[in-house]
């Protein structure tokens, strides 16, 4: 396949590296078939809280408000007891295996949950069951794009790499805002449910097709795309014991998940916080949830996106810090504002829903911005640590965030407007947190001496 030189240096800051390394433009395309397996673990995981509304129906599936919360549960659940096991996956073994297992798992998921549809108990039992599988592959969804980066892509494109693999997750969350309500209405049937969950089924299995035809763990000897993407990393004991000594990767790592994984909690009760609002001002909750959701997370993306691509630019590479503490403190000031509307409904009634669209859209670019730049900072703040594992303990505590928030539900916690201050509050932890930050970019600086 082709291929083509990158010489360094490429930025202002690494104008004394002179040694050229050989990438392969096929790393564009491992890049999207593993980004297509993020996606759809993404959009399997939140199948069910865009659709929420129908599914309470007793003629549907008859759930309550904990058993949607435990849909969307099992996701960090999962996550928390597979994200060691995918770590030495990732980092021992390789990109290809640790990439079928999540494949197989979203497959083996999604199929599970077309044996029984209705308002059964074994339907319940085989949903929860399906969503378990899907929540194992998440930690191959949420924490291979750092890996991949750094194993097929140049210094200069691995924040745009790994930014491109994280959305993709996001993205497939964001899909499912959009197409859940399309295809299961408010008022929908059992039938509408079944045709959305074979669609999921169709999508996991192109995703597993295109894994088993062609994905390579790594580039051929000799073309790797830079110095340290064939520096030996720690293994695994080795570096846990070196990231529980490491202050400033658990600062990251409390940012990101109190800010991120609390965000990502909030986001699959949308509909629910949605219907607290009455029919005055939002007569379809459902319908206006997904399209919030929708509208957030893709505005995120998109945020992330242009973040990362000025980053390998050499734009504010240097300014990761600052970065994330100007985008928390803009969350924490867009979330509390959010959370004293649903206070003052009165006021809300009288500005209506165009505020909730913007806020709930603002909200989601500054959180879902901040999501690369976390992944990225992590891995070079932590290096020679491997990518794998440095992103799986990052991870996690998303997941942890996600799973004390949906857990509430799950205990007889009514949702109601104290979860809107939650964000905001997670948002301030974020900003305390990198302002104690004092790390370094350790695997930029020796790839910036050739």
């Amino acid at each position: 396949m082709e291929e083509h030189l990158l010489s360094f240096p490429i930025t202002p800051e690494q104008q004394h590296a002179t040694k050229s390394y050989t990438i392969l433009t096929r790393r564009w395309y491992i890049l999207f078939v593993a980004s297509l397996v993020a996606f759809e673990q993404g959009f399997i995981w939140n199948n069910f809280g865009p659709i929420a509304l129908t599914l309470k129906n007793e003629t549907v599936f008859n759930w309550n408000d904990a058993t949607i919360a435990w849909m969307g549960n099992w996701g960090p659940i999962a996550y928390v007891l597979a994200f060691m096991p995918t770590a030495w996956m990732l980092d021992v073994h390789g990109l290809r295996p640790t990439a079928l297992g999540a494949a197989g798992l979203i497959v083996i998921g999604t199929g599970v949950r077309l044996i029984s549809t209705g308002p059964t108990t074994s339907c319940l039992y085989l949903m929860h069951l399906g969503q378990a599988l899907n929540g194992l592959a998440g930690p191959f969804a949420m924490s291979a794009g750092t890996v991949l980066s750094a194993w097929w892509f140049a210094p200069t494109e691995r924040t745009t790499s790994t930014a491109i693999f994280c959305i993709s997750n996001m993205a497939g969350v964001s899909a499912s805002y959009l197409v859940g309500p399309l295809l299961v209405p408010q008022n929908g049937t059992i039938q509408d449910v079944r045709t959305y969950l074979w669609i999921s089924f169709g999508l996991a299995c192109i995703a597993l097709f295109l894994v088993v035809v062609y994905l390579p763990s790594k580039p051929p000897i000799g073309y790797e795309p830079s110095r340290t993407s064939s520096t030996v990393r720690l293994n695994i004991v080795e570096g846990m014991k070196a990231l529980s000594q490491q202050r400033n990767f658990w600062y990251i790592c409390i940012s990101y998940g109190a800010m991120a994984g609390l965000y990502s909690g909030w986001g699959p009760l949308y509909a629910l916080i949605i219907n607290t609002l009455g029919k005055k001002v939002a007569p379809t909750p459902q319908i206006t949830a997904s399209w919030i959701g929708f509208y957030s997370n893709i505005s995120g993306n998109i945020g992330g996106m242009v973040v990362s691509i000025l980053a390998d630019k050499g734009i504010g590479r240097n300014h990761f810090k600052t970065i994330l503490i100007v985008l928390s403190s803009l969350g924490v000031v867009v979330y509390i504002i959010f959370a004293v509307l649903f206070v003052r409904k009165d006021l809300l009634q009288h500005l209506g829903l165009p505020v909730i669209y913007t806020l709930c859209i603002l909200g989601g670019v500054v959180i879902n911005s901040t999501v690369p730049i976390f992944y990225e900072l992590a891995v070079d703040t932590t290096y020679p640590v491997a990518e794998g594992l440095t992103t799986s303990v990052l991870t996690v505590m998303n997941n942890i965030g996600g799973l004390v928030f949906l857990l509430l539900p799950s205990i007889g916690v009514v949702i109601g407007d104290w979860v809107n201050y939650t964000v905001g509050g997670a948002c301030l932890v974020s900003v305390i947190c990198m302002s104690l930050f004092q790390g370094k970019l350790k695997r930029t600086n020796e790839d910036s001496e050739g």
